[in-house]
């Protein structure tokens, strides 16, 4: 299992979430 990989790609999924979330919900 490559933790660092791992974290990298969760970072990523974290970055996409937000920015989906941002233009789903514009405060």
């Amino acid at each position: 299992m490559h933790s660092e990989r791992t974290g990298v790609l969760l970072v990523q999924i974290r970055r996409s979430i937000i920015e989906s979330w941002r233009g789903t919900m514009p405060n």
